[in-house]
C-alpha cells in the first residue's frame, strides 16, 4: 500500500503530507520513516494514512497533497510555495533511451549531502529535460539510497521532442546520500530523454 506520513503534533486543520511510503501497513510505514533519522523521530508524532492507491498519484497541477484532520482524508491544496534554485547538475547531454519495461532503469546517479545545501525540511529535487515517447505511460522517479524519493511522475505520449519537468520532495536522510534518476517504459514502445539537468532547490516559503 501507499501510505501518507503526516505530522500529528497539532492534529487539526489541514497539514501538508510530509512523505509517502510504500509498505505493508501504516505502522510499518511510520516505523520506516522515523527510523530513517539519527536519532529516530518519535513515532507518536506521526500519522500513517492508507491512501488506497496501488501506486503514487500526482496531485493536480499547482497543488500538493495534504491531510485534513477535521474531515479525515487527503485533500489537494493550492501550492503557493516559493522555490530557490541552489545548484544545477548537468550530465553528459547525450540522448538517453529507457529500455526497461515494467522495472526501473538507472539513468543518472549523483551523491550529495542535502544538509550542506539547505534545511532538510526544505530540500527538493527537480529534473528538467526534453523527451519523446510512443504509447504507454512512461515514468520517471528519483531514488535516495535505492528507495523511492518523493513520487514517480507519468508522461503522456509525445512523438516529437517536448520539454518537461517534475520535482520530488521529502525530508532526506541525514549526511551524504546516493540519488538516482530512474525511468520505466511502462508500456511505451519508445521513451527517450535529452539534455537532462537536475536542480537542487530549497523552499523559501
Amino acid at each position: 500500500m501507499i501510505v501518507a506520513i503526516i505530522d500529528q503534533t497539532s492534529p487539526s486543520g489541514v497539514v501538508r503530507v510530509r512523505v509517502f511510503r510504500e509498505a505493508v501497513d501504516e505502522a510499518t510505514a511510520v516505523d520506516d520513516f522515523v527510523n530513517s533519522y539519527t536519532p529516530p523521530k518519535d513515532p507518536n508524532d506521526w500519522l500513517g494514512f492508507d491512501t488506497g492507491w496501488s501506486s503514487f498519484q500526482n496531485p493536480s497541477a499547482g497543488t500538493y497533497w495534504a491531510y485534513d484532520f477535521d474531515s479525515p482524508g487527503l485533500v489537494e491544496v493550492t501550492n503557493t510555495e516559493r522555490l530557490e534554485v541552489c545548484q544545477v547538475l548537468c550530465f553528459d547531454g547525450q540522448d538517453k533511451a529507457v529500455t526497461l519495461d515494467g522495472s526501473w532503469q538507472t539513468l543518472y546517479r549523483f551523491v550529495l549531502n542535502p544538509e550542506d545545501i539547505c534545511d532538510p525540511d526544505r530540500f527538493i529535487l527537480r529534473a528538467r529535460f526534453a523527451y519523446r515517447s510512443t504509447g504507454g505511460s512512461p515514468e520517471l522517479r528519483f531514488t535516495e539510497n535505492n528507495s523511492l524519493y518523493g513520487g514517480a511522475a507519468s508522461f503522456i505520449d509525445e512523438t516529437g521532442w517536448t520539454r518537461a519537468q517534475f520535482k520530488a520532495a521529502k525530508v532526506p536522510s541525514a549526511n551524504m546520500n546516493t540519488y538516482a534518476l530512474e525511468g520505466d517504459m511502462a508500456g511505451a514502445s519508445l521513451f527517450e530523454l535529452r539534455g537532462v539537468t537536475v536542480e537542487i532547490i530549497k523552499r523559501t516559503s
